[in-house]
């Protein structure tokens, strides 16, 4: 049984290599990167089944061969997530040297493969180097930052790329979990495979969920926290479901420790706290108070606070028309005061020897005539 099966089925970095399976291109080396072990070991035997099932149905005496562990050319090492040793790495390439014996393919897939010292991947090296024929390695990794260089050049990289969160809470569905545990699992497990079992499995988690949802949706204010803050629900043992409660109902958080020199060490981050805006909820940890700052991503709404900030906006946005109007006023008297005689309206003699110098000084200057008549004596 492959847990997660169609959401994995669906994963581009499974149909990635299918693709190579297809088209009979498999690679000697592949290496597989995600977070997610969990969800890397049930890709791995998916694969598996695929080499040697079309379909890769995972019910035909085939596929129940290789997932019972039973079939002599599939070899799952490092399940368990420990160190990989020198000898380890030693006794599989001795396996890779005899030919496959059910099969054509000899298929090698090596879980947490970032826990191999340099030693151990220097010992791999020249298998992956000089791979024997008919010979896959498929190396599965959290982080492409512990595995060398020369070992990384010599493997297909794929990532696994994280579940949404419909595919996610259509597995649970499909594997048994109850619609509304699915949905809260899904929501929560940040695209994790490995999370979202943990979550679904848990109840208290839901219960926890839901009284946090509750917290926050009663949060209309600053002021409002201090009437949780003895609620269990904010303890620290509740802290990581009550973080993604807060991430789910649109607040931002930072939960952070004082450091040495009085710095503070960010713990947990999500969202951006709007400047000056974060209450502050101290958590008692063993020799620790760690600190957890929220707000809502766009501040908090008071509404006494909100009508006034609505009525000021009004009057300003008035005021500033009003002004606006009366500075286009005087802009206009001056220039007209500037530019015109009182009596008659007409251009000035200073307006009138502005135009004279932008004709003579025009770039393309053309013959022009000016009549003008002093008025002086008329008035």
């Amino acid at each position: 049984m492959i847990e997660f099966q169609d959401a994995l089925k669906k994963s581009r970095a499974y149909n990635l290599i299918k693709h190579d399976i297809d088209t009979g291109n498999l690679s000697h080396a592949y290496m597989v990167i995600s977070p997610d072990v969990f969800a890397v070991q049930n890709l791995f035997r998916l694969i598996a089944c695929a080499v040697y099932c079309k379909d890769a149905c995972t019910t035909c005496p085939v596929c129940k061969k290789v997932l019972n562990g039973n079939h002599a050319d599939v070899k799952f090492i490092n399940e368990d997530g420990k160190k990989i040793k020198v000898e380890d790495v030693a006794a599989l390439i001795e396996d890779t040297e005899t030919k496959p014996f059910e099969s054509d393919n000899k298929l090698y897939f090596v879980n947490s493969a970032d826990k191999m010292n340099p030693a151990a991947q220097n010992k791999l090296l020249k298998t992956l180097e000089e791979p024997q024929k008919a010979v896959s390695i498929f190396l599965g990794v959290g982080s492409e930052s512990a595995i060398l260089d020369t070992v990384k050049s010599r493997t297909k990289k794929i990532t696994l790329d994280r579940f949404s969160a419909d595919d996610i809470k259509a597995a649970l569905i499909s594997s048994g979990v109850a619609d509304g545990n699915a949905t809260i699992a899904a929501a929560c497990a940040d695209g994790m495979l490995w999370r979202a079992k943990e979550i679904s499995s848990n109840s208290a988690f839901s219960e926890t969920f839901d009284r946090a949802i509750f917290i926050l949706n009663n949060l209309k204010k600053s002021s409002d926290v201090a009437s949780f803050l003895n609620d269990k629900t904010l303890d620290k043992d509740n802290l990581p479901v009550f973080l993604d409660a807060l991430q789910q109902e649109g607040y931002a958080y930072r939960l952070y420790s004082q450091g040495e020199a009085g710095r503070h060490q960010t713990i947990a981050q999500g969202g951006v706290l709007p400047a000056g805006s974060g209450v502050d909820y101290g958590i008692k940890v063993p020799n620790h108070v760690w600190t957890l700052s929220l707000a809502p991503e766009g501040g908090w709404i008071n509404m006494a606070e909100l009508s006034l900030q609505l009525g000021l906006g009004f009057f300003i946005s008035g005021l500033c028309a009003v002004l606006a109007h009366e500075r286009r006023e005087k802009e206009r008297l001056l220039r007209r005061t500037a530019e015109s005689d009182d009596l008659t309206g007409l251009f000035n003699r200073r307006k009138l020897g502005e135009m004279v110098d932008a004709r003579r000084n025009a770039p393309q200057a053309a013959p022009f005539l000016l009549l003008y008549m002093d008025l002086n004596g008329f008035k």
